[in-house]
Formats: C-alpha cells, sequence, structure tokens
C-alpha cells in the first residue's frame, strides 16, 4: 500500500526519522546511533533504516510499532511523540 502524504506533510517514515535523529542528538552528551540501539535492545542497522528515511532518495523498510515502542521507551518519550511533525525537524 502507498503511503499517503500532503503537499505539507511528509511521509510519516520522514517524521519519525526526524525525530528520531533529534531526540538522540538532543541527550547529553548526544547519543550516537549505537548507543541508541544499546538502549532500545535493537540492532545499530536498525537505528540506521530509521534515520535513514530523513532522506527521500532512499528506501526505508516498514517501521514495525514495537520498534517504534523501543525507539520511544530508550529516548524516555511517548511513542506518540515521534509522530509529531515539525516542519522544520523534517527539512532535508
Amino acid at each position: 500500500m502507498a503511503q499517503v502524504r500532503t503537499e505539507e506533510r511528509p511521509a510519516l517514515s520522514v517524521i519519525v526519522a526526524a525525530n528520531v535523529y533529534g531526540l538522540r542528538r538532543a541527550k547529553e552528551p548526544p547519543w550516537s546511533q549505537e548507543k541508541l540501539a544499546r538502549h532500545a535492545e535493537l540492532s545499530a542497522a536498525t537505528i540506521r533504516v530509521v534515520e535513514g528515511a530523513r532522506d527521500p532518495g532512499r528506501n526505508s523498510n516498514a517501521l514495525r510499532l514495537d520498534t517504534l515502542e523501543r525507539i520511544a521507551d530508550a529516548l524516555g518519550v511517548d511513542p506518540a511523540r515521534l509522530l509529531e511533525w515539525d516542519p522544520e525537524a523534517t527539512r532535508v
């Protein structure tokens, strides 16, 4: 099934990627993808795929809800926070 997006809002994968990247980098000190992976009990490759969706030229796999939940828990935020759209944060 194709992703539905509007001119105003990018695909959810882009929004999630930008939010995960921003929240990870906002940690003090900023977390590496590897550190987030350890805290989320995921592979660093999974984090790279999730954040890779920020680049519209890259093909990203569908994000499983349990993966989204693990990332949110590791970052200390509600999973819904990863779906919030901030036009400034999602600019490529």
